[in-house]
């Protein structure tokens, strides 16, 4: 069974050791299912999703075995964000397009899946092993979990990264990141990690593209470790975990989330 355990570091104002919920098991898992599906939050809203965690997925139904195998589609992305019983407990009763929200997605994004078919579910399961999502906690993960090339291509840039919106290194790379995103590898200035290790010099704009495509870290993301919306609204504390394959996750559930236009979004 996966147990909950935060690597310990210290950041500027937060830790990283922040806890996601104490750990749970399937019941704990088929409880929450059930609340969920009810739509009616109940009146201790701690208690709703007491030792589980969850991510929002994407996919095409008609290749669940690729599009749903693991927890992020894209194998060569290590790591998976997750939100915790806090987050999955407010998220009882609302419309799911909502939810998709107020974990971060931007509009533009969701509106280019369902244009290509995609589906998406909640992924829920046993409260697991994650790293806060401050700017500490990525770029710990950053120098485990990338080659050395790419991880100190990156982290010389941490000052840099930190304090400069996003669209200024678009605009420096003379691109959108979300376009590039949605066209994948067939896009020229798409960054991966053997991109990045073929460039002669990565520059900061370089690192924080690569940021985007191979952790998602999109516009909203300030290193707070807190998911924020366009509007600037917080709702969740925000976690990354290893991207693994879901049946290797004791007590894993889908559930289906019906998100067929966004009239909700707001």
């Amino acid at each position: 069974r996966l147990t909950l355990w935060l690597k310990q570091a210290a950041s500027a104002g937060m830790s990283l050791s922040r806890s996601l919920s104490a750990p749970g098991d399937e019941e704990a898992v088929l409880a929450y299912i059930e609340a969920f599906r009810r739509g009616v939050p109940c009146d201790d809203e701690a208690n709703i999703a007491r030792g589980v965690c969850g991510r929002i997925c994407q996919g095409d139904v008609t290749h669940p075995v690729e599009c749903f195998r693991r927890l992020t589609n894209n194998p060569d992305k290590p790591f998976s964000w997750v939100v915790g019983s806090d987050a999955l407990s407010k998220m009882v009763g609302l419309p799911p397009v909502k939810l998709l929200r107020m974990v971060g997605f931007e509009k533009d994004w969701i509106q280019a899946k369902l244009d290509r078919g995609r589906k998406f579910r909640l992924a829920v399961f046993p409260a697991a092993e994650a790293t806060l999502a401050s700017w500490d906690g990525i770029f710990e993960l950053v120098s485990k979990g990338f080659p050395p090339r790419v991880a100190e291509g990156i982290l010389v840039h941490r000052e840099l990264l930190q304090k400069t919106p996003m669209p200024e290194f678009e605009a420096m790379l003379g691109v959108k990141f979300l376009e590039v995103d949605l066209a994948g590898k067939e896009h020229p200035k798409f960054l991966d990690v053997a991109r990045m290790e073929a460039l002669e010099i990565i520059t900061a704009a370089h690192a924080r593209a690569f940021l985007y495509h191979m952790m998602g870290l999109n516009e909203h993301f300030d290193g707070g470790g807190v998911t924020k919306d366009s509007a600037g609204r917080k709702f969740f504390s925000e976690y990354l975990t290893a991207n693994v394959e879901v049946e290797s996750i004791p007590g894993f559930h889908w559930i289906e989330l019906d998100v067929s236009h966004l009239e909700d979004f707001e």
